[in-house]
């Protein structure tokens, strides 16, 4: 059981007692502290979701429990202190590095500290030639893979507050839609709204290039139609070396979105390693993974953005960005994230 539900009101302690639960490597049951947290030390912040589980991301075998950890709003990694590391992926904040907001006077921050603590905490965002960081150690810092028969997960997230009913029985029939569809022969006569999908012989693997759009961040775009990114996929569903993922990305097809940012390099979950992308990649506003549509990591928070190529986008005129029609937030499968930098890019 957790200290902390979602929509409770938390504080981060000071440097000084968060230093003290670290081990020598700078973590706490395997999670390490990372410098670029330290930004936040003192304030006070909303719990978003209790990490029940989190996406294997290691090696890409679903999910596995996380214990005494929660997010705080959208508070995410700038990659300062990883070699300016792009992903922006959500920190994972341990209960024991929060107490709850009743309050009281905050204690102020020594800046001296701080710096003091930063520069320890820097000298173990690398080991040899990788980095480490809460991704790369998200499997060290959990307790055992979760099986998605097992319902114990799923009482957890309701009893946490992450999820309602509503929510479980939706994503539990899109999920029994995705299994037994194929089995049954019903996927032509199933919603593309409840299983998104390419339809046979759509993604033509003629691999059109698309226009290069050098989006910035904060302009507005629109995701292409369907029929306009299938043309720029290969018969894998990529368009060099970036996956397309269909579940999470076909809804989204005609919304208008903001340019979040260009992403450059990021590093490699698995291996620690700092990948740099050979071709255009921008993540958009509005539109991070839910944990809905990844067979087996159900109701993962991480909320990471899917990357996008910009022949699957086209530039919206200045004043003419709109988000009203927005359906819901969606993003890349995890797995399909961790192999894209690998990929030829």
């Amino acid at each position: 059981m957790t200290r902390f539900k979602a929509g409770d009101r938390v504080v981060v302690r000071p440097v000084s007692e968060i230093l003290a639960m670290l081990d020598d490597r700078g973590r706490l049951h395997g999670l390490p502290f990372m410098p670029e947290m330290l930004g936040y030390v003192g304030g006070a912040f909303r719990v978003a979701r209790t990490v029940v589980k989190v996406c294997n991301t290691i090696d890409a075998s679903g999910t596995r429990t996380m214990n005494d950890a929660v997010y705080l709003d959208d508070l995410r990694c700038d990659g300062c202190a990883h070699g300016g590391c792009q992903a922006d992926c959500r920190f994972y904040w341990k209960e024991q590095w929060l107490e709850p907001d009743e309050g009281n006077v905050r204690r102020p921050t020594d800046p001296i500290e701080v710096d003091k603590a930063r520069k320890w905490l820097e000298t173990r965002t690398r080991n040899g030639d990788r980095y480490v960081c809460q991704g790369t150690e998200a499997r060290a810092a959990t307790i055992g893979p979760v099986s998605i028969a097992s319902p114990d997960q799923y009482v957890r997230e309701i009893r946490e507050g992450n999820i309602g009913w509503r929510e479980l029985l939706r994503v539990a029939g899109r999920a029994l839609a995705c299994r037994f569809g194929p089995k049954f022969r019903l996927m032509r006569v199933l919603p593309q709204r409840l299983v998104p999908r390419w339809t046979p012989g759509e993604v033509s693997g003629r691999h059109e290039p698309g226009d290069r759009l050098d989006l910035q961040p904060g302009e507005w775009v629109e995701v292409r139609s369907r029929e306009e990114i299938a043309r720029t996929l290969g018969m894998t569903g990529k368009n060099k070396g970036l996956a397309f993922s269909y579940p999470e990305m076909l809804p989204l097809v005609g919304k208008r979105f903001r340019v979040r940012g260009r992403v450059e390099r990021i590093i490699d979950e698995a291996t620690g390693h700092m990948i740099e992308m050979k071709h255009d990649c921008v993540t958009l506003d509005g539109t991070c993974c839910t944990g809905e549509y990844a067979a087996g990591r159900w109701f993962c928070w991480r909320g990471i953005y899917p990357y996008w190529r910009e022949a699957w986008l086209k530039r919206i005129p200045t004043g003419q960005g709109d988000t009203s029609h927005q359906a819901r937030d969606a993003g890349l499968e995890i797995d399909e994230i961790r192999r894209v930098p690998v990929l030829h890019h």
